[in-house]
C-alpha cells in the first residue's frame, strides 16, 4: 500500500475519533467513547506504520553507504594503501547516523 494511501486512512481513522469524542463529550453514551478509542487506536498503529516505512527506508540507506566505506577499506588493505582517509570518512559517517556532530 503507498504511503500517501496509509496517511488518507491515518487522517480518516483520526477523523473519526475525533467526532466520536465529541459526540461522547455531548451525550455521554459509552459506545461513542469505545468508538473513539478504537478509531484513535487504529489511526495511531497507521502513524506507526508510516514511521515504520521511513526508519526501513532509512536503514536501506546506512546499510548502502557502509558498504561502500567496507568496500573501500577492503580495497585500500588489498593494495597496501593509506587507509588514514577511509577511516576518517567512516568515523564521521557513523558520527553522523548518531547524531554527534564534530568538525574535525
Amino acid at each position: 500500500m503507498k504511503k500517501e494511501r496509509i496517511e488518507e486512512l491515518r487522517n480518516s481513522f483520526q477523523s473519526k475519533a475525533d467526532r466520536a469524542y465529541s459526540s461522547y463529550q455531548a451525550t455521554g453514551i459509552t459506545r461513542y467513547d469505545t468508538e473513539h478509542r478504537r478509531n484513535e487506536d487504529i489511526a495511531e498503529a497507521l502513524g506507526i506504520a508510516l514511521n515504520a516505512a521511513d526508519t526501513a527506508s532509512a536503514a536501506t540507506g546506512y546499510k548502502v553507504e557502509l558498504v561502500d566505506l567496507a568496500s573501500r577499506a577492503e580495497r585500500a588493505l588489498h593494495n597496501g594503501e593509506d587507509t588514514t582517509t577511509i577511516l576518517k570518512d567512516l568515523v564521521a559517517y557513523a558520527a553522523t547516523c548518531c547524531g554527534y556532530r564534530r568538525v574535525w
